[in-house]
């Protein structure tokens, strides 16, 4: 499924634009928009560094490598949104040099198979846009 808006082409060959900001940032940004809107999120505790005890307990409870940085549980059903899908929004944050792992690759894959809208947004003015065109709340 294509985009739900602006540049961010799951696949990565969108054009990022030179920023200055780290992905944590936007990160915070992003959070706060979600907030303020009132939507139904989670970001899946995935990212930093573990020592190997701690991975593996983690890796037990169902941690997996490539989870989309914000899950945003609010259906994106419209006119034209065929069964099955429409069921949440998946959005993959990036800093300017941040590139989509095969893990993450393969996630915004199969959820998007599973009726999920994916995006990859590189700044809060496209994460708002894909966030508005997708959930009309």
């Amino acid at each position: 499924a294509p985009p739900a808006a602006g540049r961010g082409d799951p696949g990565g060959a969108a054009v990022k634009p030179a920023l200055h900001q780290s992905e944590a940032a936007l990160h915070r940004q992003v959070v706060q928009y979600l907030r303020l809107r009132g939507l139904l999120f989670c970001h899946p505790p995935n990212g930093g560094r573990r020592d190997p005890r701690e991975a593996r307990a983690f890796l037990g409870l169902g941690v997996s490598p490539g989870v989309p940085d914000l899950l945003i549980f609010e259906p994106w059903v419209d006119a034209a949104t065929p069964p099955g899908r429409g069921f949440g929004l998946a959005i993959e944050l990036k800093s300017e040099k941040g590139r989509v792992s095969p893990e993450q690759r393969a996630w915004l894959d199969a959820l998007d198979a599973r009726g999920w809208l994916v995006d990859v947004c590189w700044t809060i003015d496209e994460a708002r846009c894909v966030i508005d065109c997708a959930v009309k709340q």
